[in-house]
């Protein structure tokens, strides 16, 4: 769980695996998109203006277990969520970085090599 102060307030957020599932759930659009420029350069990015349903979706899984809000969270929710902020709160740049680092953070392999010498 990571804290983010926005607007003088702090926001508990959580991002894993099931973010992008949750995501797609609620919006109905692939948090990622795509870029290919060739076969060889292919990038994956986040689009500036699905920051704070980004956020939305994190906020939620640090309030609740997976198990109560897959197929639970709507458009509403998120609505009336995103009702407590100006236009422009998500535009800021600390507020960029903070959630975008938070994010990326769950793509961290916490894994250990178990054998990295051996042929496979």
């Amino acid at each position: 769980m990571v804290t983010i102060k926005i607007n003088d307030k702090d926001y508990n957020f959580v991002f894993n695996a099931n973010t992008s599932e949750l995501y797609y759930q609620v919006f109905g659009e692939d948090l990622f998109e795509l870029s290919v420029k060739s076969n060889e350069d292919k990038t994956l990015f986040l689009k500036r203006s699905r920051l704070q349903k980004l956020a939305f979706i994190g906020y939620k899984q640090a309030q609740k277990p997976v198990r109560e809000l897959a197929g639970r969270l709507s458009l509403v929710q998120y609505l009336e969520w995103a009702e407590q902020f100006d236009s422009n709160t998500f535009e800021d740049k600390d507020v960029i970085t903070e959630l975008v680092s938070a994010w990326r953070g769950s793509f961290q392999v916490t894994a250990e090599e178990k054998n990295p010498d051996s042929q496979q």
